[in-house]
């Protein structure tokens, strides 16, 4: 394990460390949830930790455990190619292409003490912007499986990793958060079919879309806002799965990977109900208000960050709700 910069042309870049051992890397997105049985199938520094000194540039999101088809380092590879859920996930949403490279797979047991889990998440590739609406679709998807959960997955699973739906905040459509779902909106070669294929509503999804194709803050040139994946209806104390799986599609080239939030397994960290990006209104413990006008709010211990108008970033744990800018 060792650190080094993966982030560049910020004034204070994210760090990682390559974590290989599997019950590590479990530790860093539980907390206070036993869990059991943790394997990771991947490569040599294909997965670890992440961890950023100001939230408020980049990710938005401040650390925890980082999932990287090309590793940490941005030069690996790996043998795997084979993935039942993720194909399954290309197969079920009609994708041109469904095979798999460079497979990286985290999955555990655990026992929850609520109802309800959820990761706060954000996926990057350098697949955007030149291959979207194509065969080049890389994927990951969350896979839970257990008591009263009846999925199209292995042992029943269902994906949790969905794509909101921007008209009904706090709802999920059915479509799982992949390069042809959630990017700019607009097809990199003018043929939209793949994507139209997948979701006719899919341009409808660059509300959740970051462009950054200059890199000022990661050496990825599009990723999403933070999402959640999130899963209601747990028995508290049973015995659950999940499975934490990416990969490239057709090609192990241009890489793509996951960051997922810290210490969010049981509540996410955050609520985002908003529906406009530009107009919101932070309830805490008292009452802040962002009228569109791209300046920066720093707000509470945690803070909140609004760097420009095209997405939001946030930290702590800030319920976010749409707001009436006249009021």
């Amino acid at each position: 394990m060792f650190f080094f910069n993966i982030f560049c042309v910020s004034a204070q870049p994210y760090t990682s460390q390559c974590i290989d051992n599997a019950t590590q890397l479990v530790n860093i997105l539980v907390n206070g949830v036993p869990f059991s049985n943790a394997t990771i199938s991947g490569f040599d520094c294909s997965t670890g930790s992440f961890d950023s000194p100001n939230p408020g540039d980049g990710l938005g999101i401040e650390s925890g455990l980082m999932m990287a088809t090309d590793g940490l380092q941005g030069n690996g590879s790996g043998p795997g190619s084979i993935e039942p859920d993720l194909t399954q996930q290309l197969q079920i949403i009609g994708a041109s292409a469904t095979n798999v490279n460079n497979v990286i797979v985290l999955e555990f047991d655990f026992e929850p003490n609520s109802d309800q889990i959820a990761f706060e998440y954000v996926f990057a590739s350098y697949e955007y912007p030149g291959y979207t609406c194509s065969n080049f679709n890389d994927i990951f998807g969350f896979f839970l499986s257990g008591p009263g959960i009846n999925g199209p997955f292995q042992d029943e699973a269902v994906n949790i990793a969905l794509v909101p739906d921007p008209n009904n905040p706090g709802q999920y459509t059915d479509t799982p958060v992949i390069i042809n779902t959630i990017n700019s909106g607009v097809a990199s070669g003018g043929n939209s079919g793949p994507c139209d294929e997948i979701d006719p509503n899919w341009q409808d999804y660059s509300v959740f879309f970051n462009q950054d194709y200059s890199q000022n803050y990661i050496n990825f040139p599009g990723y999403t806002l933070p999402l959640k994946a999130m899963m209601s209806g747990l028995i508290p104390g049973e015995t659950y799965h999940i499975k934490l799986a990416i990969a490239d599609v057709l090609d192990g080239s241009l890489n793509s990977a996951v960051f997922i939030q810290t210490n969010c397994f049981l509540n996410g960290c955050t609520d985002i109900n908003a529906t406009n990006y530009d107009e919101l209104a932070i309830i805490d413990d008292g009452l802040c208000t962002y009228n569109g006008d791209n300046s920066l709010i720093e707000h509470f211990s945690g803070g909140f960050y609004i760097p420009d108008g095209s997405g939001v970033t946030y930290s702590s744990n800030i319920d976010i709700i749409a707001y009436n800018p006249t009021t």
